[in-house]
This record gives C-alpha cells, structure tokens and sequence, in this order.
C-alpha cells in the first residue's frame, strides 16, 4: 500500500471519528409488530439499547458514539464493536427469519468484503480492546458493503433463535471484520445514537406462533425421506417420532396416521399430553405391519386445543431378517466389580490374537472366546492363577500376556467359562477393516452415514452406526458380510464443526486445504473447489489441473484420502499448459475432477485460513462469467478474499512456461491478494441468505509483490476457470444443498 493511499484512509476516519465526538442524545425506535410477512407468521423490529466500539491503542470503549467501526483502517488502529438489542418481543415466539440493516456511510473499499456476526458476552464499563466480551459463536458472514450512507444486512436469524432459546431479553453482538490485516475490509456503521432514526440499526425479525412439529422419524435415527432410500426397520411393532413445539404453552401432543402405500388407513393415534418442545412417540401395536412390507405415515402437533398441518408423508420398509439394534444393546456397561477381570483376560487375549476371540461377561461371569486348545488351556490357568510367561529371546515380544500374569490377582474369584468360537480376534479385525473400506467406497453406505464401528463382543460381530439405515445400505452390508456385521440405526453424535478449512473430514467441503500425491511421489498443496455428483452414486471433487498434471491422490491436510483424479480423462493439463480432454475440441481452462472415496457435501468454507464456518452451495451461475462481474476466491493458504470484478474472459494466460487457455481474468485490485496454494479453491459470489453460487475453480494470481499486498504500484489480478467449463467437460454435476 502506498503512503498517499493511506493518507486518505487516515483523512476519511478522523472524519468519522470526529462524528463520534459530536454525538447527540439517542433516539430508540420501539420493538412494534407489524403486518405478517406470510400467512401463519409475523415481524417485529428488533433495536438496540447499548453499543460500543473497541479500537487498538485506545484504554476504553465508545459507548458514547454515533456510530460503530469494524476492521483496519490502518496500521495501529483496528476495530471491532459490541451492540446489546432489546429481545423481548421474540421471547416465547419461534424465529423463522432475522436480518440485520446497518446504514454504512463509509467504507475504504467499495468493493464486496467480508465482515462477520458473533454472539458475544455482554457489554460491560470496562470493555475496551484489551478487555472484550467474550466471542462465543459465529453466526453469520456478509459482503454487503455501501460507500454511499445505504443500509447493508446481514442473515442473523441463528443469532436471534440462540437468544430466544436462552431467554436471553438483552443478547449482545459483536460486529468484526474477517480479515483483520485487509485494510479495505474497514467500515463505519451508524449506532442507536445517529441523529436520523431512519439510520439507526435494526434487526428485522419474521417469527411464527401456534405449534409445530419438526424431525419426524421413525426409530432412533432415521430420516424421513420416500422413495429408494426410505428408511428399514427390523420390527413390525415400531415406533413413530415427533419433536413437538409451541413456545407459548406448557403442554403438547401429537396425532399420527399409518396407511399402506396406496393410502389404505392402517392406524390412527393421539399421544397423551407432554412438555413442550419434547419428542412424542407412538409405538405402533401389532398385527397392523407385516414383514417385507412398505408403509407411510404422518403426524402434525396438537396445542390448546388447536391442530397445526401434517407432515408430509415418511416411508418405510419392514425387514426383520435384519439385525438392528439399539446402541446400548451393544457391549453394555461391565459391573464395576468385574471390569479388572475383564482387562487382564482381555490382555490375555491381545497378547494371542490367533487363538482368541474378544472375551465379554455374561450376569456375573466372564466367558472367554477361544479358537484353539491352547487357548483354553491359557485362559484356564490364568484363571487358576498358574498361568506362566513363555520363553523369549525377545524382551518386548508379548508384553500383553506378562501384564496379564501379573494381574492374576484380578481374576481370583470371578466365575469364568470358555466359550469355543470360530473367528480369531486377527480375523475379526480384519473383518473390520473390510467393513471400514467398504463404508467409505460403496454409494449406499455412504448416503446411510456410517459414522462408527465397534466390535460386538457377543458373537464377535462387527458393530456398523448409521443415521440412517436404509434398504440399500443395509442390502449392501448383508450381501457382502452376510451376519457378521449387526446394524445400529443412531444419529451421529460427532460434533459438526470438528471439520476446518485445514483439517476437512468426511462428508468433503469445497475451500479446503488439500494435498495431491502425484504418480512420481512430488506432493502440491493445492485447495478443494466445489463437490461433484459425477452420477447419482459417485461422488467427486474439483480442483484445479496444474496441481494434479498427471493424475494422482487427492489427499486431505492430514493426509486422510479423499479420493483419486483419473490422468488425462479427469484432468487437462500436459507439457505445454491446457490440453484438451478426450473426444472434446474447446480449451476448459485449468480444472482436475477426483473421483471422491467417501460422501461429498454441497457446502464450501467461508471465512479465513483456520475457519469452520460453511456456507451452503445453493447452485451454478445462470451464465458464464461476464466483464464487470464481482466474486469471491476461497483458497485454503490466504482465506476468503472478496471484491474481485472480472476484468476479461475467454483469455489465454501464459504463466511459468505454461499456457493456460479459456480462463476468467479479474482487473487489477489492491489491497490483500491471493496467493500461491489457493490454485483449485472455489470462485463464487454471495447471496443475501448467506448461501453462494459457484463461478468457477481458481487457477492463479498475479502481481502483489511478495507479500501478496496490493498497493498503487503493484495491484494485483487472477484468473479462474468458469465453472460452465467444468459442467461441459466432466460427466456429472455441481452438488448443491
């Protein structure tokens, strides 16, 4: 950045600063209903009653002023702000929507760039920047920015829901620019204290009365969904679920309706009364399901007296030749008075994995699985207290059954039977790694959620955890391992933002940091673009060509494999630059589609480096790129980087000794550039509910000097892959959700 460039940033925030001096008594527009936006709903207006700013370098915060800052002016002053709001009018209320308006009269950039929405602690006297409330939870990103005294928004409804949920009548938010080093992210909104009252921030809240009924599922677990993936249960006698809701009673219950698929009535219900916002059941009685047969059914809330609408219809399938179980039927918890028993005869059988099986306890016993007599006669000495160490002239070679001799103290007295058994603790762990290969490999298993895998110690079986068992799943694991595996059909418990821009895990995101292994054993850390439904059951991703120019191994950061890219068929990239791919005579840029091992989801991260946030991909640009256009890059090594505005198209770029023909070019741009590792990310723009829709895979940057900043002598550009190159060139299409 120049000095004169940074002279008028200085220049415009004394002027803003100097409006925050001035500030005049505060005017506060009441939280008042109005009209309902849509049948069955209505908005209030949210304002707020205290604010201030944190700025670098000052000992306290701006409670006083007439507007709130966010971002880097420039270098030593950086700022960030705290807005408490009146929520009382959404208490008891369920929050469909909430958008944020904020006036914004000055911004040093006028271009699109990224600044985000937290749920905070609240303000106190002694907030400054040294002292900020705590930043508890992102909820929400925008680019709307305004150089003209217009009103920019941001989607805020999970801010708004988490504050209802926690009756929580005066939440805090905190206003912070996403990248903190870009000094073009800086902006000034208006507070509760500017002198027009038409400028002050508001939230704009939809919200809905009366009961509701959301998660409708059939067991623990499954979805409800029609068609091919419809849920199995292995009982004629199961039972129906309904989470029920009306914030503004105590008490709530539900009807039900099972019918054949040709509508035929079977079974009608109305559940006793409960508490509000808790899950209803109906088991359905017997005699009204029969094995092998498909069904439907519905439900819908009852409050006050007052029905609300059905559920669409749920369907299902009975199967009980299959083996579904409860997670608790599943290795249940060992009697605290045998739990050293079973560790020393568990050792036992670590130490000799070929001739044992995995022991368990059965009441007030533990019975031991054995595949040979050798085996037996251990187990039994062990529990006679005479079993003895072999001879070894290695000293490390079965430190497991030394353990378990000198914990021979720990069976005394425990009842103990040998169970004779087929398959070794070896076999059943190799089983278990063919049932872990085959989860990550097969379509079914992968649309099921296979999320966990344990040994059942009753039967030497192998555990397989779903959130939903479907007919195809559950076909696929039968055919392939018949009774060797037992199905638990429970929601996964894993936390949802385990997964970063650094450290993606299954179900694949876009945005993400990746590696490719190529066939001469060189690694490119490279970035993930957007998720690919290459058919109905073979998930891929994208990425960009020059990362992968002859095939290779698409690996995540920690090396977990995400899938593999085809060399010459699924990527276009040869000696001399951009090639064409087979039977195709157009020049598609710089792209690469890996065939993706495990699920894909249509979602991309958002925000910096070392973000969780996500964001949905809500479809493809309606047309290719055109001159003027603005987008965003989400390369995984310099982060979300808006503002961008396409400068030509249809280009040729010769770049280190490569051609790479038929790309996107932006116009030159100051201010944070993209950077080398971002090749392959994703290029987008952003829409006001927060989603994005796809332009196309980055290829690579130019300019920015070497610190990848562009001032007024060295601005930079890059170009990208349109993403209708992509549609046209690969079999298959972008996955939305």
């Amino acid at each position: 950045m120049s000095l004169s460039t940074r002279g008028n940033i200085f220049r415009s925030l004394a002027a803003a600063v100097s409006l925050t001096i001035a500030a005049t008594a505060a005017t506060v527009v009441s939280a008042t209903a109005t009209p309902a936006a849509a049948a069955g709903t209505q908005t209030v207006r949210l304002t707020t009653i205290g604010n201030t700013s944190a700025v670098t370098g000052y000992p306290t915060g701006w409670p006083d002023a007439d507007s709130v800052f966010l971002g880097s002016a420039y270098e030593g002053f950086t700022a960030r702000s705290f807005l408490t709001w009146d929520a009382s009018a959404v208490q008891n209320k369920r929050i469909e929507s909430a958008t944020a308006h904020f006036h914004n009269p000055y911004s040093t950039s006028c271009d699109p760039t990224p600044w985000e929405v937290w749920t905070t602690g609240p303000i106190t006297s002694a907030t400054s920047w040294d002292v900020q409330p705590a930043w508890r939870e992102l909820e929400a990103v925008s680019t709307e920015t305004s150089c003209a005294d217009t009103a920019v928004t941001a989607d805020v409804t999970s801010f708004v829901r988490r504050a209802a949920a926690a009756k929580a009548v005066q939440p805090t938010m905190g206003l912070r620019a996403t990248d903190e080093a870009d000094y073009t992210a800086y902006k000034q909104f208006w507070s509760r204290k500017y002198t027009d009252p038409a400028k002050v921030p508001y939230i704009e809240v939809v919200y809905s009365t009366g009961v509701a009924v959301t998660e409708p599922h059939i067991d623990e677990g499954s979805s409800c969904v029609t068609g091919a993936n419809r849920p199995v249960v292995d009982t004629t006698t199961p039972a129906l679920n309904i989470l029920v809701d009306d914030p503004a009673v105590t008490q709530v219950r539900a009807d039900f309706e099972l019918t054949a698929l040709n509508g035929t009535v079977l079974h009608t219900a109305a559940s006793a009364s409960q508490a509000s916002g808790t899950l209803v059941s109906a088991k359905v009685p017997a005699g009204k399901l029969a094995n092998g047969g498909t069904y439907r059914w519905r439900t819908r809330g009852v409050s006050a007296g007052s029905a609300g609408a059905w559920t669409t219809w749920c369907e299902f399938t009975v199967d009980s030749s299959l083996d579904i179980i409860g997670a608790d039927d599943v290795n249940e918890t060992v009697p605290e008075e045998l739990r050293d028993a079973l560790g020393t005869y568990d050792q036992l059988a670590e130490a000799n994995p070929d001739e044992f099986g995995y022991p368990d306890v059965t009441g007030d016993a533990i019975v031991v699985d054995v595949v040979t007599d050798e085996a037996a006669d251990k187990a039994q000495a062990l529990a006679d207290g005479t079993l003895q160490a072999q001879p070894s002239t290695d000293p490390d070679a079965n430190k497991a059954e030394e353990a378990a001799i000198e914990g021979q103290d720990n069976v005394a007295g425990v009842d103990m039977a040998i169970n004779d058994v087929t398959l070794s603790r070896t076999e059943i762990d190799e089983l278990r790694d063919e049932v872990q290969a085959a989860v990550v490999s097969t379509p079914a298993l992968v649309a099921a959620d296979v999320w966990k895998t344990e040994v059942d110690r009753d039967g030497g079986r192998i555990a397989v955890t779903m959130s939903d068992v479907t007919v195809p799943a559950a076909q696929a694991l039968e055919q392939r391992f018949g009774d060797r595996v037992v199905l638990i059909d429970e929601k996964n418990q894993l936390p949802v933002d385990q997964a970063s821009r650094l450290a993606d895990v299954p179900l694949w995101r876009g945005g993400a940091r990746i590696k490719i292994k190529r066939p001469n054993g060189t690694v490119n850390g490279c970035s993930s673009a957007f998720a690919w439904n290459i058919t109905s059951t073979a998930p891929g991703m994208l990425t960009a060509a020059h990362c992968a120019p002859d095939g290779g191994t698409m690996l995540s950061w920690r090396e977990q494999t995400m899938g593999s890219i085809p060399s010459g068929s699924r990527e276009n990239y040869g000696s001399n630059g951009t090639v064409y791919l087979p039977n195709q005579k157009v020049y598609r840029g710089d792209m690469a589609l890996a065939n993706a091992s495990a699920g894909i989801q249509g979602r991309i991260f958002r925000g910096p480096v070392s973000t969780t946030a996500t964001a949905r991909v809500k479809a493809m640009w309606s047309r290719r790129a055109q001159k003027g256009d603005q987008y965003c890059v989400g390369g995984s090594y310099f982060g979300e980087i808006c503002g961008w505005t396409v400068g030509a198209t249809s280009i040729d770029v010769y770049s280190s000794g490569k051609w790479k023909r038929n790309v996107v070019m932006s116009r030159l741009k100051t201010g944070k550039c993209t950077g080398p590792g971002d090749s392959g990310g994703p290029v987008y723009t952003v829409n006001s509910d927060g989603s994005v829709t796809a332009k196309g895979i980055f290829n690579g940057t130019h300019g920015g000097g070497s610190d990848s900043y562009g001032g007024e002598f060295d601005p930079c550009s890059n170009y990208f892959t349109d993403i209708w190159d992509a549609y046209y060139g690969f079999p298959g299409t972008l996955k939305t959700s």
